[in-house]
């Protein structure tokens, strides 16, 4: 992904959440007059809830890595020439020790991975945006 495409990306994140904050403030100025209970909170809330939303649908809109198994981050940023061991860095793989199967799905297929020639460098695959990584120890 280049410089414009990330700053496009993060131009729409920001419209999104100044979507959220707007429609928040409405929401809050209702909330405080309807209740006598610590109107604040509920506001509170549901800007979280807000943000959380605009997070989840701007993520859906840009290309991803699935990671299932031991990692950290279930969900990568794809970017061009990502490659399976760049991938399972970013996704934090959790696991002491190295991986004892690897496997990634792309389009419905399955191809499993040798971990000792992926430590070596010799089956280090670049994936493709949608792929899922099945990683276990």
């Amino acid at each position: 992904m280049n410089t414009d495409s990330r700053r496009i990306s993060t131009e729409r994140l920001g419209r999104a959440l100044a979507i959220a904050f707007a429609s928040l403030a409405l929401t809050w100025l209702n909330a405080g007059c309807k209740s006598t209970k610590r109107p604040g909170i509920e506001g509170y809330n549901a800007l979280i809830r807000q943000q959380q939303e605009a997070l989840a649908v701007e993520q859906l809109k840009q290309p991803t890595i699935y990671f299932r198994g031991n990692v950290q981050k279930p969900i990568v940023p794809w970017r061009e020439n990502l490659t399976l061991a760049e991938g399972l860095l970013e996704a934090g793989y959790s696991s002491p020790f190295s991986p004892h199967s690897l496997k990634v799905t792309r389009e419905g297929h399955s191809y499993p991975i040798d971990v000792r020639r992926l430590l070596r460098g010799t089956d280090n695959p670049v994936l493709e945006p949608g792929d899922v990584v099945e990683v276990y120890r």
